[in-house]
């Protein structure tokens, strides 16, 4: 389910304890890194809910839970406690080429639009949705709103399978609109990030 709720910031008080049956995922709304466990879990049915953490002011309670203060961590209902920890991609140098930069992921999208040419199904597990999926999908919702959406010109296979990704129920569920990734592309990049935006 899409998370309507407000970032928790310093100074907030600690949610009351995970509900009998569920896992609570801390997140930010905005984080890929986030988005590939929530799709995980609604897409698996796994009873959950889903608390903000404000990522530039993180509350003290979360930083008590997890001292790294990253998300996506989960908790469970006997306080145990489950840091996801991924390799976060170095940020772009000073002076560095975009055009570089660019060439670079269209080479990454090309391996992968041939993996879909070779396997001739629609989805990188088979004919139908899997991890592998969700674990991508992120970064290809940010496309457009990144203005990289042209990078896939030429990848008949991966743009099939965007399009296939974008009717399935887990995905519906937990996009954000391309001018709302935007937005709050645009305040992150101006190092006030608008956790709450559309809120």
């Amino acid at each position: 389910m899409a998370s309507t709720q407000k970032c928790y910031g310093k100074g907030t008080c600690v949610p009351g304890p995970v509900p009998n049956g569920q896992i609570r995922i801390y997140s930010m709304r905005f984080c890929p890194f986030a988005q590939r466990t929530r799709l995980v879990l609604s897409a698996k049915g796994v009873k959950h809910e889903t608390v903000n953490i404000n990522l530039k002011d993180k509350p003290e309670w979360f930083l008590a839970k997890n001292p790294l203060g990253l998300v996506p961590t989960l908790e469970t209902p006997f306080g145990q406690v489950i840091p996801l920890f991924y390799k976060i991609p170095g940020s772009r140098k000073n002076g560095e080429d975009v055009s570089a930069l660019e060439a670079e992921f269209k080479e990454k999208l090309s391996k992968l639009n041939e993996v879909l040419v070779k396997k001739k199904t629609s989805f990188f597990g088979g004919n139908s949705v899997t991890m592998i999926d969700y674990l991508i999908w992120p970064w290809f919702e940010r496309l457009e709103a990144w203005q990289l959406n042209h990078c896939l010109d030429g990848f008949l296979e991966l743009k099939k399978w965007v399009s296939c990704m974008l009717e399935d129920p887990a995905v519906k569920d937990i996009i954000h609109n391309t001018d709302t990734h935007k937005a709050f592309f645009n305040s992150y990049l101006d190092g006030n990030p608008n956790y709450d935006y559309g809120l």
